[in-house]
């Protein structure tokens, strides 16, 4: 009777270990994402737009340069649904990392005329959790609902 508990333990034990498939890491890729805009308004209109934009987002520029036409947020926190951070895969499927998804937004307004100016926005986006930071690819998402806002305003 000992034996044969023994070996079937053996045996579960084999089977286990042979069905394990440990997880593997699947990088994140880079998208392709539309993130400028020609608008049709002075420089100063275009300035003013962006600024209310953030406002009515409670988003808190942590840099701006209206000479420059740079704008900075920094450290927001997006839904895991904007970028990809990669994924695990293991033997059962696809897994989320899990993570919390944390972006910069840049943007530079750049006047291309006297009343036309082009606005360029880019999330740099990175994925933290109790295993480190990992670098991000946006979707393109936020992108182009920022454009998309801007284009509504400005018209």
């Amino acid at each position: 009777m000992n034996r044969i508990f023994i070996l079937a333990v053996f045996l579960l034990v084999f089977v286990f270990i042979g069905c394990y498939t440990p997880c593997e890491y699947i990088p994140p890729e880079n998208h392709s994402v539309d993130n400028k805009i020609e608008i049709n308004k002075s420089y100063n209109d275009v300035w003013i737009s962006i600024i209310d934009i953030f406002v009515n987002e409670n988003l808190t520029i942590t840099e701006m340069d209206k000479s420059t036409g740079f704008i900075l947020i920094k450290d927001v926190l997006f839904s895991e649904s904007y970028a990809d951070c990669g994924r695990m895969e293991c033997n059962s499927g696809f897994y989320k990392l899990g993570i919390k998804v944390f972006g910069d937004i840049n943007i530079f307004i750049n006047e291309i005329e006297n009343n036309k100016a082009i606005v360029h926005i880019s999330v740099g986006y990175k994925g933290i959790s109790e295993k480190g930071t990992k670098f991000c690819y946006s979707y393109g998402d936020y992108e182009e609902w920022f454009l998309h806002k801007l284009k509504e305003k400005t018209d």
